[in-house]
């Protein structure tokens, strides 16, 4: 289970309004892009509609050749479910919920090959007024459903979010741009767990605990309440503000490729001064953490039903890690390849119109 907040997570598909589903970790199969009738975008027809998405996802490291302990090998395999209904006037209601499972042995804060489920998000959206130049403003509204392990132990409660886009079609080219705004709904401040589950802890070095487990209290404070103790070491997110900028083009009735540039701010909850165990990089007060994921892909639309996707993406953050040096968005050279940030995908989805 990922304790590292709201880090963002990839969007491998070649489409232009974002509405991502949110996962136990970053994961290519998790984020959806999904359209509302402009060039290059996932057509739904008007009634019930279920689509199931499949991919296959490989981190830069696996291609590293005697990388040694720098090599961290990453595939892993996702499925997505999304139900939705579309009315007559194009608002639109839809609930999806994703697994995805690393085949390999890379780093991370789960066990091997566990098999991760996602929170449940729930949306609608609708297109809120065309110009007669083309130009499209749509807007929508999402909540989550914590059923995924990382927002259980990070004691969600719930996430609201909104999102406003604007898109402009040219030809066979289509253009956006998209900003949207979630606030999060702990019942703690930080990631908690439970010591009477009887299962160990690893904590961020890698050490595993399974006797002792230190945290967070204040004297007459509730957080032992209940057996429960704080994860010191991480800070939940309170809010996150994101934009994005997108362009698409349509070669045919069947290819088309796209391009996007997604930035995001998050605010934790807590606020710390600094001391003199604080990295010469950090600034006192509100933990905030921004970051960036660029991404370019191509599309075959090879049936009404069928699609298939495949392309690379980058997520991380915007500076290198001693702060100066700006990342190149598209792809990890700052990082190398063992850090894994830039993934390629390969992806495929099936949507089924049920009439009603």
């Amino acid at each position: 289970m990922s304790l590292a907040g709201d880090a963002p997570p990839p969007a491998p598909a070649p489409t232009l309004a974002l509405t991502p589903p949110v996962a136990d970790k970053p994961s290519t199969a998790e984020k959806a892009m999904e359209g509302d009738g402009d060039p290059g975008e996932n057509r739904m027809p008007t009634g019930l509609s279920i689509s199931l998405g499949g991919s296959m996802n490989v981190g830069t490291s696996t291609f590293v050749v005697n990388g040694g302990v720098a090599s961290n090998p990453l595939i892993d395999w996702g499925l997505s479910l999304t139900p939705s209904y579309s009315f007559s006037d194009s608002t639109r209601i839809s609930a999806s919920v994703s697994m995805n499972q690393e085949i390999t042995l890379s780093d991370s804060d789960d066990a091997p090959h566990t098999l991760l489920v996602s929170d449940v998000s729930l949306g609608v959206g609708r297109p809120i007024y065309r110009f007669e130049t083309g130009t499209r403003i749509s807007g929508g509204l999402n909540l989550r459903i914590p059923t995924s392990t990382s927002s259980r132990v990070d004691s969600l409660v719930t996430s609201l979010g909104a999102n406003l886009s604007l898109a402009q079609p040219v030809g066979k080219f289509a253009f956006s741009l998209n900003g949207g705004f979630r606030k999060n709904f702990h019942r703690y401040t930080h990631p908690v767990r439970d010591p009477s589950t009887g299962t160990s802890y690893v904590n961020g070095d890698g050490l595993v605990i399974e006797d002792v487990m230190t945290g967070l209290s204040r004297t007459g404070g509730a957080e032992l309440a209940g057996n429960t103790y704080f994860d010191g070491e991480t800070n939940n997110t309170s809010m996150v503000l994101s934009g994005s900028l997108g362009a698409s083009y349509v070669l045919d009735d069947h290819f088309s490729f796209a391009a996007s540039y997604g930035l995001s701010s998050s605010w934790t909850y807590e606020s710390y001064p600094l001391d003199e165990f604080s990295s010469p990089y950090a600034t006192e007060g509100r933990g905030r953490r921004d970051s960036q994921t660029g991404t370019l892909s191509a599309n075959y639309q090879a049936s009404d039903s069928f699609s298939f996707g495949l392309g690379m993406v980058t997520a991380g953050g915007l500076w290198s890690a001693d702060n100066q040096r700006y990342r190149f968005p598209f792809f990890a050279f700052a990082g190398g390849p063992e850090s894994n940030m830039t993934t390629f995908f390969i992806n495929a989805t099936y949507t089924e119109s049920i009439p009603l």
